[in-house]
Formats: C-alpha cells, sequence, structure tokens
C-alpha cells in the first residue's frame, strides 16, 4: 500500500528504472517488495538499493560539481565522489582512531533533511554543532555494510546557514525489538534490561565529559549502548528509551542516546528476568555474515582449521602485534612478551567465518599454561611445537562459541569469548539446521 512515507522511494525506484517499469516489473509488485523489505526492518535506503540491484540498475552514479543542486539524503548513492547537501545535524561526537599507527581525531555523527537521515564522518575539524543547519558543497559518499555514508574530507566546503534554510526534520518514531535494530536507524524506541554497565571520562572537543557504557538486552537479543550524558542508569534497570539512534562499530550495530532522549524505569517484570536473556540462543554462520555481525552472539559450528600464527607467539610490548621474526612492522626489533592464541575457520554448513582465540581459551583447550608451552618450545627448539598440537586437538571438532562478529575492509572475524564441546548435542543441531534449510527453501 502506498503510504507519504513510501511514495518517495517508490518514485526514486521507478524513475531509476525507466521503461523496465511495466514490462519487466509493474509498479504494485515494487511497492510489495519495497514494504516487505521495510516490514523486517532494513534502512529504506538499503531496500532501495537492493530493488535496484535486483533489475541489474548498479552503475555508479557520475560525480557532480560545485554548482549542482543539493542531493536529498533519500537521493543519494554510494561511491559518489563529490555531491552537495543542505543538512541539518542531528548528531555529532568525537573520536581518536589509529591511522597508519598514529593517533587521528575524527568527528561522526549523523545529518538529517525532510527526507531521512545518514551517518557521517568529518576528517578535518567539525565545530558545528547538533541542530545546526549545513551547507556542504564536495562531500563524497562510499557504502560500508550496504549503508551510506557521507565523508568530508580535505576539499569539503562546509558553511552555516540560517534555520530556515531547510524544514524541521520530523523523523518518524519507531518502537523495535533488539534483533531489529540496523545501522542508520535514528528516532528509535527500545526497551530492554541493562545488564552491565560502565561509567568513563572521555575527552570531547577538549573538554572531559561522562558518558556511560554498558549492554542493553530484550527477549530477541542484546546490543552495546553509549549514553552521551551523565544519566541515572543501573545494572539490571528495565528502561525504555526514545529517541535514540543505531551507529555501527565494524558491522555491528550500537544504539546511542544523549540528553534528547527520555528515559523511563519500566517495571522489573517489563522483560524476563537477566539470567533468562544473557543466555545466547546459536545462530547460523550464515545469518551472523548477512547481518553483517553481532555482538555476543553464539554458533556452533566445526573446526575446518587451525591457521598459520597459532600457537606460541610473541607481542610487541608498544602496541600488542604479533612479532614476526622479533620484528613489529611498527616498532621496529622487540624483546617480545609471550602470548598465545588460535586462528580458526569455522563452518557450520551455512557459511564459514575466521576466528580468534585468546590466551585464556587456549590455555583450556589445550590443557596446557602459557609457561608450559614456553618451556615445551624451549625443549623441542621448535616455534611450531604448540601449532601442531592446536591442529591434532581442535581440526575437525564440532564446537559452541560464544564471542563478538565484527566486520571490516578484509571481510568478518569472530573474536572468541567462550568456547566449549561439553554443550553440544551434534544430533539436535543437525536437525535444527535441516529444519532451518527447509523453511529457506519454502520461503524460496
Amino acid at each position: 500500500m502506498m503510504t507519504q512515507e513510501t511514495a518517495p522511494h517508490i518514485e526514486k525506484i521507478t524513475r531509476a528504472l525507466g521503461d523496465k517499469v511495466g514490462t519487466e516489473v509493474t509498479e504494485a509488485e515494487l511497492r510489495e517488495k519495497l514494504d516487505k523489505f521495510l516490514q523486517y526492518g532494513v534502512p529504506p535506503e538499503q531496500a532501495v538499493r537492493s530493488i535496484l540491484r535486483e533489475y541489474g540498475e548498479t552503475g555508479r552514479p557520475a560525480a557532480g560539481g560545485p554548482e549542482d543542486a543539493p542531493t536529498k539524503i533519500v537521493d543519494l548513492q554510494p561511491n559518489v565522489q563529490f555531491v552537495n547537501l543542505l543538512v541539518r545535524v542531528v548528531h555529532v561526537g568525537e573520536r581518536e582512531i589509529s591511522v597508519r599507527g598514529q593517533a587521528k581525531t575524527i568527528w561522526t555523527g549523523i545529518f538529517g533533511d525532510d527526507t531521512g537521515t545518514v551517518p557521517f564522518t568529518a576528517w578535518a575539524p567539525f565545530e558545528h554543532e547538533k541542530g545546526t543547519v549545513l551547507g556542504i558543497t564536495g562531500a563524497y559518499t562510499k557504502e560500508f555494510n550496504n549503508e551510506i555514508q557521507v565523508n568530508l574530507g580535505d576539499r569539503a566546503e562546509v558553511k552555516e546557514l540560517e534555520q530556515d534554510a531547510l524544514p524541521e526534520y520530523e523523523p518518524t518514531v519507531s518502537e523495535r525489538k533488539i534483533v531489529d535494530l540496523a545501522p542508520g536507524i535514528g528516532n528509535v524506541v527500545v526497551t530492554g534490561r541493562i545488564l552491565d554497565i560502565e561509567k568513563r571520562t572521555v575527552l570531547a572537543r577538549g573538554e572531559e565529559k561522562t558518558i556511560t557504557t554498558g549492554t542493553l538486552a530484550d527477549e530477541t537479543g542484546k546490543v552495546p549502548f553509549t549514553a552521551w550524558a551523565d544519566l541515572a542508569l543501573e545494572k539490571d534497570q528495565v528502561v525504555k528509551i526514545d529517541s535514540g539512534y543505531i551507529k555501527a562499530y565494524r558491522g555491528v550495530p550500537q544504539f546511542n542516546f544523549d540528553d534528547a532522549a527520555t528515559v523511563e524505569t519500566l517495571a522489573p517484570d517489563a522483560v524476563p528476568p537477566a539470567a533468562e536473556i544473557a543466555t545466547t540462543e546459536p545462530i547460523t554462520i550464515g545469518e551472523l555474515v548477512e547481518k553483517g555481525g553481532g555482538t555476543d552472539v553464539t554458533v556452533v559450528a566445526t573446526l575446518l582449521e587451525v591457521r598459520p600464527g597459532s600457537g606460541f607467539v610473541h607481542r610487541c610490548p608498544e602496541c600488542n602485534r604479533v612479532l614476526q621474526r622479533s620484528e613489529c612492522r611498527l616498532h621496529g626489533t622487540q624483546e617480545g612478551l609471550p602470548d598465545l592464541r588460535v586462528k580458526a575457520v569455522l563452518d557450520d554448513g551455512t557459511g564459514a567465518v575466521q576466528a580468534i582465540v585468546n590466551r585464556d581459551k587456549t590455555e583450556a583447550l589445550l590443557g596446557r599454561s602459557l609457561e608450559d608451552c614456553q618451556k615445551l618450545v624451549e625443549e623441542t627448539m621448535s616455534w611450531d611445537v604448540v601449532e601442531e598440537e592446536l591442529k591434532a586437538k581442535l581440526t575437525g571438532r564440532t564446537f559452541e562459541v560464544t564471542g563478538n562478529a565484527l566486520t571490516d575492509d578484509f571481510g568478518m572475524m569472530f573474536l572468541v569469548r567462550d568456547m566449549t564441546t561439553d554443550k553440544v548435542d551434534v544430533t539436535m543441531r543437525a536437525e535444527k539446521l535441516a529444519a532451518r534449510f527447509r523453511e529457506m527453501e519454502v520461503s524460496a
């Protein structure tokens, strides 16, 4: 059904498809496809791109010029090298990253206009407050995890404009379960129980600021959160947070809110007890890859390979990178600190993912301490002896693995927090997997 919310997106799709509408697909079919995406919580811009890709409209748009009219957010395309914008700052924050081993300050946030919102990153000082209307010339766009992002580089020109230069953005408030949260969603209402919480002080625009971080959970999943204000939040508290927004860190959704959000404390029974929702139900690797990652997720998979670089290693005392022949690529020759790790490939039949297991879990899997492994290496005069033992003990076995799955330009990496064979019922898992495949065949 055509609504005020979907009409601009349908118009954009039909305009891009041209004479394909009416020959290859009808407008009614396009509306049905769009509605289905939106029902599953897919951001509208991502849904539009998916539909266009289905009908072969994947070409990269041409770059614009300084005199071009501003592009509406709903009309942004990925990988455009020059785009002009007329936007309002919905949110902005400062963070420090490492670029080629050097610390660099960047500014990230959300822009909005009367058609929607889009995440942005400014690589040069960005001194514009929330609510400011900006005219931007020479921005560029990229795509990460199927989400368009605006970047402001050295050539971008940013000017503050009068408030009436842009209609006030009035986003639609949507109440969502945690499992339905996706990067780019703004003005969202989330209800959950705080599983863990920590207050810390960060440096924002040269001033110290107290923020609160933690994990929020409901019966469908968990999400890391950051409150950019010193709010009265406590562990195990059940809260309803109105006017938050979703950003992504290496593909994983992060729930953010500030002092503009409304935080309401609910009755303890509004969300299941912590002991019940803290347990993570396994999902398939295929689902995990499709989501682009996740926090505190569990998969049941076979360890196909223990990769080179596993076992007994030395790390740089400056940056913690693994040394190669006593050399750190950033800090040169180092004596190194001993450590243990496993680099593995996990496969459950629906997909595969690389995994990293830390020292504590590697010691448990080996049945040896770090000191025992160091002694073994010295006695045998072989750096590979621990890696070979890991291959013999782990390869081909099925594990239940819990941790964080993060995505970057090189793909997904599963950072293992817990790894055990004790809980794995292979027969039951095979039956569940077969049932899921049957459901996928029926839906197809």
